[in-house]
């Protein structure tokens, strides 16, 4: 009986074979573990890693092949989330090398473990910025404070009895800059036709007063956001009003493919 975690970060029971997933523990502190495929009626009832009683029988679907990789894949996980600066590949080679399944391994295998690792690290690793709004959001949420309550002293370019919020002020401008120079800023396309110029202006302009905590800024974000919720909704009645038209006067001049066409796009 070995628990493995599952592709979606859920515990899972092995036993003699087959995959159990988890249905729920009573009262007594018994588990109740039912097969994983659905139209399987066999389930398990386990406490403390004792098995109790085992009800039903296996269909032919039920076996499972790749038992030895999801465990791989469990353990591989665990380590590369432990460890987050070893190579995966050498967390995979280890683990392989240690679970004594080198010559049953395929490449297939070898790519499905190293898809897990890169998961399970991208999960517990902050995302890169991919323009201004996200820069300005992540400086802002950056905590400057020891685990003592204490602040940080911030070594800038300021010189003299300059005070800490100031120099804090100072890196974080200098941040920024930096990367607006850097960073290419985000342009929303226009996807949808009835979306307008000044309208993606507006939206563009959203981000950066609703990171601001002053009461003007919100003030104005909410105009700005009312604004623009009414633009589109005017916009969008319009345009369809308009694609109406056009569909009628192509049925009328019996052209039934293009009214077929922009039908589709409404």
């Amino acid at each position: 009986m070995e628990f493995v975690e599952s592709k979606r970060g859920k515990r899972m029971l092995i036993f003699d074979g087959f995959k159990y997933v988890f249905g729920y523990t009573s009262q007594t502190n018994v588990t109740r573990w039912r097969c994983f495929m659905k139209n399987c009626p066999t389930n398990i009832l386990e406490k403390e890693k004792v098995l109790l009683e085992t009800k039903g029988d296996h269909g032919d679907n039920c076996s499972v092949k790749n038992i030895d990789r999801q465990k791989l894949a469990t353990t591989c996980k665990r380590k590369a989330v432990e460890d987050i600066c070893q190579r995966p590949r050498k967390i995979i080679l280890e683990e392989i090398n240690a679970f004594g399944v080198a010559p049953t391994m395929t490449t297939n295998d070898i790519s499905v473990l190293r898809k897990c690792v890169y998961r399970a690290r991208r999960q517990c690793l902050p995302t890169n910025p991919t323009c201004i709004a996200d820069i300005h959001s992540a400086v802002s949420l950056v905590n400057t404070l020891t685990t003592t309550n204490e602040e940080f002293l911030l070594a800038t370019k300021c010189t003299g009895s300059a005070s800490i919020e100031y120099k804090w002020q100072c890196i974080k401008l200098s941040i920024v800059e930096t990367s607006e120079k850097l960073l290419i800023r985000e342009k929303l396309a226009l996807k949808l036709e009835w979306i307008t110029i000044e309208m993606v202006q507006d939206i563009e302009k959203k981000p950066l007063l609703k990171n601001k905590t002053d009461e003007e800024s919100k003030i104005q974000y909410k105009t700005l956001r009312n604004k623009t919720n009414r633009e589109a909704k005017k916009s969008k009645e319009m345009w369809i009003e308009k694609s109406c038209e056009e569909i009628d006067n192509t049925m009328n001049y019996n052209q039934q493919n293009k009214a077929y066409k922009l039908q589709k796009i409404l």
